[in-house]
């Protein structure tokens, strides 16, 4: 059944007084309890930006943590209709506002996006997964990919979780974070940037390996040499071991 105009109505105002706390004449509320359902929205951002953040949290300390949540509570107008989502939109709110400026924490955009992809891929649809047989170290079998992964690139070694490390080691980090089959952990693995390349060409869609490896030569520009390929060969061999590459077809 799809509500009225008047309960969209009411539903906005509600939302807009609990971000912002400006009153407005809202039917059927009464004055003396609307800031009690103000402080259980926030107590509900909160908790779930608690839970979703807690290196971020950690390192920035409670009172600047809790500038920021209640910052982006009353600015923000979430658009996610599944909480668990929410903290996505946290990590959209700090880069659009350049937030990390304001309190001199330049890996903040990617340390939130870091433990948002944590949370994303933990959450990921479960699907169907097919047949697969033993990865014979050959360059000429398609790959089953686990589907349960994303690949980043940072800036910062935002998946050290040391302030002092992030901070002074900017340059080039690849990061693979996964979720293990059977026990659903999410794992992480350091990634080289040819290996990244490897993995995200593979995972578009199913492919042998000299087939990916073609693929990249031509993108990149460079020449595929058999010391690559038996690199590439051990790289994957490895990927097996860890889940991250489930077998062939």
């Amino acid at each position: 059944m799809s509500l009225t105009n008047e309960t969209k109505d009411i539903q906005s105002k509600l939302a807009e007084y609990a971000r912002t706390g400006s009153k407005k004449e809202i039917e059927g509320a009464r004055d003396d309890r609307l800031h009690h359902y103000r402080r259980l929205v926030y107590n509900v951002v909160k908790s779930v930006l608690d839970q979703g953040f807690p290196i971020a949290k950690e390192i920035m300390g409670e009172e600047r943590w809790d500038d920021l949540v209640f910052d982006f509570f009353k600015r923000h107008k979430c658009q996610e209709n599944e909480v668990w989502k929410m903290p996505s939109e946290l990590v959209e709110f700090v880069d659009k506002t350049n937030y990390q400026e304001s309190i001199g924490l330049p890996y903040l955009p990617e340390l939130l996006l870091f433990e948002w992809l944590e949370i994303q891929v933990h959450g990921m649809q479960d699907v169907a997964l097919p047949n697969t047989q033993e990865f014979g170290s050959d360059l000429d079998e398609t790959l089953v990919i686990n589907p349960y992964l994303e690949i980043a690139q940072f800036q910062y070694p935002v998946h050290l979780k040391s302030a002092s490390e992030m901070e002074y080691n900017k340059g080039h980090y690849y990061l693979l974070i996964y979720r293990e089959l059977d026990s659903h952990l999410v794992k992480f693995i350091n990634l080289t940037g040819f290996t990244a390349i490897l993995l995200d060409t593979l995972g578009q869609s199913p492919k042998t390996l000299r087939h990916a490896l073609n693929e990249m030569g031509q993108s990149l520009g460079m020449e595929i040499t058999h010391e690559i390929e038996q690199k590439a060969i051990e790289f994957i061999e490895k990927m097996v071991e860890k889940g991250v590459v489930l077998g062939v077809k």
